[in-house]
């Protein structure tokens, strides 16, 4: 207990215990409470997270795309992390400026190969467009080779990413009941089913429905075939140089 929050800090957790409290639901991904000072695992008393927490039980609604830090807080508050899903994501828009860039390269693509004239009138138009909505500075296009093709790969990068929309409230939307049922039954002492980690925005449809205690890597899943398949490749070269070299197979390993 060398290293010590201040003691605003401290003295909210004391006020919790004053209360009487039954649990403690910590929202947030992630907080502070399982980075304070003490070991990494197999917390004392002498440890921060434990001398504050005690005997709660600590519930913590978790982004389902963030395992790494779930664990940290499993590993030092022994945290039920009920999953929830990120923020929705929505299709990024080119706004005025690329827009009209956008609609210049498309007459360009058209012009090129059927009008030479119109496609250099465009191709300077473009150029134009650019540096008025500051993309010659930030392509670097004075020095470029084919300026052109930096544009239109910067626009067409714009147009198919993808951000995510404002915060999840916890509870609401698709995965709204499964959240709300799992922090539930958590605060009414029974068990919380486990389940995967990981981005239902990248092909991991596993993960839903949420409201699932995380878990960061799936054992019946490692290794994975490829992985496996270069072990054995590894293994049979081991036996291999050894025979080479020794003229005789491993006794032990």
């Amino acid at each position: 207990l060398s290293r010590c929050p201040r003691h605003s800090y401290v003295a909210f957790y004391l006020w919790l215990r004053a209360q009487g409290i039954d649990a403690l639901v910590h929202v947030g991904a992630h907080g502070t409470l399982e980075w304070l000072p003490g070991k990494a695992v197999a917390l004392s008393d002498a440890c921060w997270p434990e001398a504050l927490t005690r005997d709660w039980p600590v519930l913590y609604p978790f982004i389902v795309n963030d395992p790494g830090e779930a664990a940290q807080a499993k590993r030092r508050l022994g945290a039920v992390t009920i999953g929830h899903v990120p923020p929705a994501l929505v299709q990024a828009e080119t706004g005025a400026g690329l827009g009209r860039l956008e609609a210049l390269l498309d007459e360009y693509a058209n012009a090129d190969g059927l009008d030479p004239a119109r496609r250099d009138r465009l191709r300077a138009s473009i150029a134009e467009e650019a540096d008025s909505v500051g993309l010659g500075e930030t392509l670097g296009l004075a020095g470029a080779e084919d300026p052109l093709a930096r544009i239109d790969a910067f626009v067409c990068d714009v147009k198919g990413s993808q951000f995510g929309e404002g915060l999840h409230v916890f509870g609401r939307g698709e995965q709204g009941a499964a959240e709300r049922a799992g922090l539930l039954a958590g605060l009414a002492g029974e068990r919380v089913p486990a389940g995967p980690s990981g981005s239902p925005y990248r092909g991991r449809a596993d993960v839903l429905p949420t409201g699932r205690n995380l878990y960061a890597i799936d054992p019946r899943a490692v290794p994975s075939r490829a992985a496996q398949g270069q072990g054995v490749k590894l293994a049979e070269e081991l036996l291999r140089r050894h025979m080479q070299e020794e003229g005789d197979y491993l006794r032990t390993l």
